[in-house]
């Protein structure tokens, strides 16, 4: 009598830890797909920051041509602490080309 008694509770209990599961593989969906937008807006604050980083550069390039002639600006770059030099050339000093036997 034992055992029938067994068997006959035994598709209830399965029936049970496979609702468990189901409510666990939900959770776990939902708090993934949270995670996974956090990372979407931290991946389009690097991407904005990466541009606006060219941005500055193009822009701190301009300010340092502009300081040649403008004190105020070169005082400005230097307070910030960019150091300004200029170069008559207008050319960057480059290492001569090696030759290749």
């Amino acid at each position: 009598m034992g055992k029938s008694t067994y068997m006959g509770r035994a598709p209830s209990y399965l029936a049970a830890i496979f609702l468990i599961l189901a409510c666990t593989v939900t959770v776990m969906m939902f708090i993934n797909r949270s995670l996974q937008a956090g990372i979407s807006e931290r991946q389009v604050y690097i991407n904005q920051t990466t541009a606006l980083s060219q941005v500055n550069q193009a822009l701190i390039k301009s300010l340092g041509a502009a300081s040649v002639r403008n004190a105020e600006i070169k005082r400005i770059l230097t307070d910030a602490g960019f150091t300004v030099t200029y170069n008559p050339g207008g050319r960057a000093e480059q290492a001569p080309a090696s030759t290749a036997p």
